[in-house]
């Protein structure tokens, strides 16, 4: 039986079949948490103009761009806005690779949405995919405002893997543009009515640096096998810096150099013990994709650097604590 919201009729007698229907559907969906990390698009590791971290592809031709919108958003103050060339284009989260969707979920159900903004009428759409058949949602109107767009997949018996596209049509004309975000995919047949939460994570990167605290460029190091956001800096001294103060950098490898995320830098004042910074610097230099398996660093990498000590003192027994932000999935538990 298929879900119907509309079921039963509000001036009819009830009807135990369409009822029925509703509760079994209800019973067979999970209704959150949302499989898709990060759905407010907030790591773009590589840039503003390239593809965000956690998405794999952009499949399509003809000049296609994307960007980081940070004009026209629905929460956390940045969207994924994508120009569509003169050929179809679709931009492609992968949840489950090939060969990796258990055989409990063929036949099964999976239910997605996504809020989309664009002024261009039947160009901008969700896809689902499963190597074997796909399901979209409907097109945009083309109102210009933000529309929820939702539909609910059905797996083919031999599916093998699980497939996020954002998709638009090149038939549009080249040049057209829409905006996406808050991307949700729930198991079960009943499809998203609006946003679901996903899983956030926050961690510390801790970095000790005992004795006296001497300069250097990239000191300690971090490699993440997942992408995240750094979101803080603090620092702590056992013995405080005279003399001027103890500044702590923190950097991404951009593949050929470490750059900073700060405009201003973690600090600990002339006789402090405690100091530290948000990052203020270049938006990309504080999201790091990750890198496993891939064996490279570049956008990988994170560096800390100690900038300038005490004069007098140094200052001695650091500690740099690295708060980040990284997103979970449901799915993830499926490939272990």
């Amino acid at each position: 039986m298929a879900w119907d919201r509309l079921s039963p009729v509000a001036s009819s007698a009830l009807s135990s079949s369409p009822v029925r229907s509703n509760f079994q559907a209800v019973d067979q969906s999970n209704l959150g948490p949302n499989w898709i990390p990060d759905p407010h698009f907030l790591v773009w590791a590589g840039g503003d103009s390239v593809l965000p971290s956690y998405w794999t592809n952009l499949l399509g031709g003809g000049g296609t761009l994307i960007a980081r919108d940070t004009t026209d958003y629905r929460t956390n103050g940045m969207a994924c806005k994508m120009t569509v060339g003169t050929t179809d284009i679709h931009l492609q989260q992968t949840l489950l690779p090939a060969g990796t969707l258990p055989s409990f979920y063929q036949g099964q159900t999976v239910s997605f949405g996504v809020w989309c903004k664009t002024s261009t009428a039947d160009m901008a759409a969700a896809q689902i995919f499963d190597t074997f058949g796909a399901t979209q949602t409907p097109a945009h109107s083309g109102g210009g405002g933000w529309e929820w767009l939702s539909a609910t997949h059905t797996f083919n018996a031999s599916a093998n893997m699980l497939d996020f596209r954002l998709r638009l049509l090149g038939a549009a004309g080249a040049g057209a543009t829409a905006t996406f975000d808050l991307p949700t995919v729930i198991p079960g047949p009943i499809p998203p009515q609006d946003f679901l939460p996903g899983i956030a994570k926050e961690g510390v990167l801790y970095f000790p640096f005992n004795g006296t605290v001497s300069t250097g460029i990239a000191l300690a190091r971090f490699i993440s096998n997942k992408p995240f956001i750094v979101t803080n800096t603090t620092l702590n001294t056992i013995t405080a810096p005279t003399g001027a103060s103890l500044i702590v950098d923190v950097n991404h490898f951009d593949g050929a150099a470490y750059q900073t995320m700060h405009a201003t830098k973690p600090t600990i004042a002339i006789s402090g013990t405690g100091g530290g910074a948000d990052p203020d610097g270049t938006y990309r230099y504080r999201c790091f994709k990750g890198a496993e398996n891939t064996g490279s660093i570049t956008d990988a990498l994170l560096g800390v650097d100690i900038d300038q000590v005490g004069s007098t003192v140094a200052g001695s027994d650091l500690i740099v604590l690295v708060r980040v932000l990284s997103f979970e999935s449901p799915a993830y538990a499926l490939l272990a």
